[in-house]
């Protein structure tokens, strides 16, 4: 039988002036979406978005193989490398991706591929949605700023939503991932400092503290899991941190039940699964593993 004459196209992509709008081009147009091409990027060459409010749109079937290139975000309200649709098949390998916001937003019914995978970016890392499946495969790293970060409402390096499924495998790693909890206040209503002065005195007012994190109450300064993980072969969860604010409110109120700062490595929630190759997960704050479901394999 003869092969379809789009199948295992393969494209490369210089370092020329002309190189993300070139990359944006091989990726789009090269094949109809779904149909497998592989785009060979420059070593050691940047990739940045042309563009304040874009982001890389890759469409399935792609393999981008980048032989040490970076693809570089600019804008810190989109990931740096979407999908164009849902249940999207994509694979990255030998790249890095850096920038002000997450690196991947896996959607729904996705199946992802990482093999040497630098994910280098200064917000949450990845965010897999419901029914997604990621292979993290390689020396593949997902590794944070080493500094505190807050204003975010989700996880820290990775987070898992519900049927959603991870594996990590061969050397690949989370590390050093650092979340900050600050307290911060505000009126009722989300108004002003000084609405909050102009009704303090109201029945209607009541200011209230909220806390900003990788992830809500502080916890899973490493994974943030809701759905299925597994650590295997050599691969680690280590070094992760959660750093809790000395910050104090204004209007003080009572313990917020949701300051648990817990799952340095991993955090588990009800439902969820994990298991983890014994000493895999080590060197986190302040504990390995926490959360209302166990993790089959960590001790803290």
């Amino acid at each position: 039988m003869q092969a379809n004459a789009d199948e295992a196209k393969t494209v490369k992509v210089g370092c020329g002036t002309k190189r993300a709008q070139e990359l944006r081009k091989a990726l789009i147009k090269t094949a109809p979406f779904g149909q497998p091409v592989t785009v060979h990027l420059a070593e050691g060459c940047t990739y940045t978005y042309p563009g304040n409010k874009k982001y890389f749109s890759v469409p399935s079937g792609r393999t981008i193989i980048g032989h040490g290139a970076t693809l570089r975000g600019r804008t810190k309200d989109q990931a740096v490398l979407r999908p164009l649709t849902s249940t999207a098949r994509i694979t990255l390998q030998d790249l890095t991706l850096a920038g002000p916001a997450r690196c991947v937003r896996v959607p729904v019914g996705s199946h992802f591929t990482f093999k040497n995978v630098k994910m280098h970016c200064s917000d949450a890392h990845m965010t897999v949605e419901k029914d997604a499946t990621v292979d993290l495969l390689g020396d593949t790293e997902l590794r944070g700023t080493g500094k505190a970060v807050s204003w975010r409402s989700e996880g820290g390096g990775l987070v898992i939503s519900r049927g959603a499924t991870v594996h990590m495998r061969d050397q690949a790693k989370i590390t050093n991932w650092a979340v900050s909890t600050s307290m911060i206040d505000h009126p009722a209503g989300g108004g002003t400092e000084s609405e909050a002065g102009k009704y303090a005195t109201t029945t209607t007012y009541t200011p209230y503290r909220a806390a900003h994190s990788s992830h809500v109450g502080g916890t899973g300064a490493g994974v943030w899991n809701q759905g299925t993980l597994t650590v295997e072969d050599q691969a680690k969860i280590t070094g992760n941190k959660i750093v809790r604010t000395t910050q104090q409110p204004k209007y003080p109120l009572d313990a917020d039940p949701w300051d648990t700062y817990k799952g340095g490595g991993i955090y588990n929630t009800e439902g969820a699964k994990a298991t983890v190759v014994p000493g895999s997960v080590t060197g986190n704050q302040p504990d390995q593993c926490a959360g209302p479901a166990p993790v089959t394999g960590c001790t803290n």
